[in-house]
């Protein structure tokens, strides 16, 4: 693991004059997040920080790009471009929410020079780009089951509607279905620790048979949780996390004066995602002692990788890499990993040499006692 030098907060007083930031484009274009599995893609994203007229204009330039190739009609494409899903109600009335986008998985077998509008921004409008318009039972959702742990997550509204193909020759809507569910915030929201652990989704199909789990990576719904925060404050920092460009000290810098101004706040559940967002970049970063102790505190209750963040003695260093190679320059886990397995060696070889000695003893003796005519 590289070396990390520790570092210590901002000042608070420079929590809100980052937030030139807030409207970078890369947060404006939305940053839904995407979760792929073997037959499914869930599309993470925040309804507040989506910007649907930018969107379109995306989409716009990735079908011209494509019309070509498909043999797409300008009056079909311009229906693709205009297609939006069925508004929940939760998104009109404005609550934070988290909405989960899934797709059965769509191989786009046509080129148009844009991954991340084909991925993210069409899928969570249930839109395909592809010369494949068939009807699969096994790509055809019927259920999605979202998980912590044990407990399933009730969604605030779910929707299930038809995946829009632009395929040759017109617009087709063949019998594939995607589902769209919205959670309030609350529901994702992380623990002490800055996470949410075990989070799982279930996907069952049209054709029956054994349902599709797989994980939902905790970073996807942090990102989304700090793209939805940015996109409702936008005072605030973060929109520096996702500018293309921006330095790692920057990055630490934004998320630390974000972190803390809304804890200041009270909003200390959006402190604990941006702040541990911070700790998993940066393990060894450190509250200055003259910040109020519930800053420390919660800083400190986080959780963060390991690493070794104070500076080794060199006669340390020298002694452990006699004892092993490698050893000399490790974190504190691989220090007790490999601890653990010198003192293996160590007693494996004590008790070989032991159990020679205990064994040479006894020949000795049946030798003593030995007659011979």
């Amino acid at each position: 693991m590289p070396r990390v030098s520790p570092h210590r907060c901002c000042p608070l007083a420079i929590a809100l004059l980052l937030g030139v930031a807030a409207n970078s484009p890369a947060q404006q274009s939305g940053g839904a997040v995407l979760v792929e599995s073997s037959r499914t893609d869930v599309v993470v994203l925040s309804p507040s920080a989506q910007r649907e007229s930018e969107d379109s204009q995306r989409l716009g330039q990735l079908v011209q790009g494509c019309r070509k190739r498909l043999d797409v009609s300008a009056a079909d494409s311009a229906a693709f471009v205009s297609t939006l899903p069925t508004p929940l109600p939760m998104e009109v009335a404005g609550l934070d929410l988290i909405v989960l986008a899934v797709l059965p998985d769509q191989a786009s077998l046509v080129d148009c020079d844009d991954e991340r509008t084909l991925s993210t921004i069409a899928a969570a409008r249930g839109l395909r780009v592809t010369l494949d318009t068939t009807y699969v039972p096994d790509r055809d959702i019927v259920q999605v089951i979202v998980r912590r742990g044990e407990t399933v997550l009730r969604p605030v509204d779910e929707r299930r509607e038809l995946v829009r193909r632009l395929g040759p020759g017109m617009l087709r809507t063949p019998g594939n279905h995607w589902i769209r569910l919205a959670f309030d915030v609350s529901a994702l929201a992380p623990d002490a620790r800055g996470a949410v652990d075990d989070l799982t989704i279930e996907v069952r199909s049209a054709a029956g048979g054994t349902a599709e789990r797989f994980a939902l990576p905790w970073s996807a719904v942090r990102q989304t949780w700090e793209r939805g925060i940015a996109a409702r404050n936008p005072a605030l920092a973060l929109g520096a996390l996702y500018s293309p460009g921006v330095s790692r000290e920057a990055r630490r810098d934004a998320r630390a004066t974000s972190g803390f101004a809304l804890m200041s706040v009270g909003d200390t559940v959006g402190a604990r995602i941006v702040l541990a967002g911070l700790l998993a970049a940066e393990p060894c970063f450190t509250v200055a002692a003259s910040e109020p102790a519930p800053m420390r505190e919660a800083v400190q209750a986080l959780d963060r990788p390991s690493a070794r963040c104070a500076a080794q003695r060199p006669l340390v260093t020298v002694g452990r890499a006699l004892v092993m190679p490698g050893f000399g320059r490790a974190s504190r886990r691989a220090v007790a990993q490999r601890t653990m397995l010198a003192a293996g060696l160590v007693t494996g070889a004590w008790l070989a040499v032991r159990q020679s000695t205990v064994a040479n003893e006894r020949y000795a003796d049946y030798l003593a006692v030995q007659t011979f005519p």
